[in-house]
């Protein structure tokens, strides 16, 4: 779980430092190459971004299932389960940014005006992702409190 906390930490303060302090659209996504420092906090960003939903949804989620006493299935079937027990807002909308993954890799090189949405959506799902962690936190305190 501390492993998760420090992974929490670090997407909350990339997302600050990418969205915080710069309006991203097509015009700042071209400035890249003219402005390498804001490649490396995009880059740290959507690093941050895919590395927290990998460790929540593809390891952390079916640990907490199995906990539970909860078939573990495939992702999506984990994903629905997880909104089941109110710790996912939506599964659809997780699903939404596993999508993002490749466009935020590679697409700035070809459309910036398509890259700076992919990263404007990806903002909007981080805090998604973020409210997933406090979620899971509250309902394994609970869990134990139970017991």
């Amino acid at each position: 779980m501390a492993l998760l906390e420090r992974a929490a930490e670090g997407l909350s303060r990339s997302r600050i430092r990418l969205f915080e302090q710069h309006s991203i659209d097509a015009d700042w996504v071209c400035s890249i190459e003219e402005k390498p420092e804001r490649e490396d906090i995009m880059e740290s960003f959507v690093s941050k971004f895919n590395r927290f939903q990998d460790m929540l949804g593809d390891k952390l989620l079916p640990v907490l299932l199995a906990w539970k006493g909860e078939h573990r299935g495939a992702f999506i079937d984990n994903l629905n389960r997880a909104e089941r027990l109110g710790l996912v807002a939506s599964a659809s909308q997780w699903m939404e940014a596993r999508s993002l993954r490749n466009r935020l890799v590679h697409e700035y090189m070809v459309d910036a005006e398509e890259f700076a949405q992919s990263l404007r959506l990806a903002n909007e799902l981080s805090q998604m992702l973020l409210q997933t962690w406090k979620n899971i936190q509250a309902y394994v305190e609970n869990s134990h409190a139970a017991e």
